[in-house]
């Protein structure tokens, strides 16, 4: 899998515009010819760190892992990749406020082409995502998960929950599929999924699947 930390074009890859990218069609495709996991699926396992415990925060395509900048702070990692590009890493990084969404996760919202991973790690109550964050998460795909956890706190605080482990997997996407969501409030997060080849007019793409 490649690494680019550069800005993607929002509007053409390979010939193929936003509009014709459709991570639905490729699933309906690849349903429809059903006979297990097909050669070149890439195993995804993301783990979101509880209270410094051992393992730490990663994220694992395939073989290779990644890890956030640092173990030891609380802070939420931010990771997309490209669907359409043998999942190029196109932004990595992270934050330390449960406010903000990054300037360059921003711009990749509305596009169907990125899949993003946010992550948390060693978060405390004061870090469950609020405002823009919030908001932003819940237009890409979160879903009953997180709006527990926000219900929780609007009626009890956030000091209700000391410590806590969080994982959202979504396309970028606003309103489109529901993402792949984990959570802990006594030890860490895992989430496991899959990205399976599809081709979508004589174009592989990645769909993303959870078996």
């Amino acid at each position: 899998m490649a690494t680019d930390q550069s800005t993607p074009d929002p509007t053409v890859t390979g010939g193929m515009t936003v509009a014709e990218f459709d991570i639905a069609e490729a699933l309906a495709t690849y349903e429809a010819n059903l006979t297990g996991l097909p050669a070149g699926t890439v195993p995804v396992t993301a783990f979101s760190r509880f209270q410094r415990s051992f393992p730490g925060t990663l994220l694992a395509f395939a073989k290779q892992v990644m890890f956030p900048p640092t173990q030891d702070r609380a802070l939420w990692w931010w990771v997309a990749v490209d669907l359409s590009e043998q999942l190029k890493v196109v932004v990595n990084t992270v934050t330390y406020d449960s406010h903000g969404v990054p300037t360059e996760v921003e711009r990749l919202k509305g596009d169907a082409r990125y899949f993003l991973f946010v992550i948390g790690s060693n978060l405390v109550g004061g870090l469950i995502p609020q405002g823009e964050m919030y908001d932003f998460l819940r237009a890409i795909g979160s879903g009953r998960v997180l709006a527990n956890v926000e219900q929780v706190v609007s009626q009890i605080g956030t000091g209700s929950i000391l410590s806590l482990s969080y994982i959202l997997a979504a396309t970028t996407q606003e309103h489109d599929l529901n993402g792949f969501e984990a959570y802990s409030d006594v030890g860490k997060a895992t989430l496991v999924m899959q990205f399976i080849p599809v081709k979508v007019d004589e174009k592989i793409i990645y769909a993303p699947i959870q078996q």
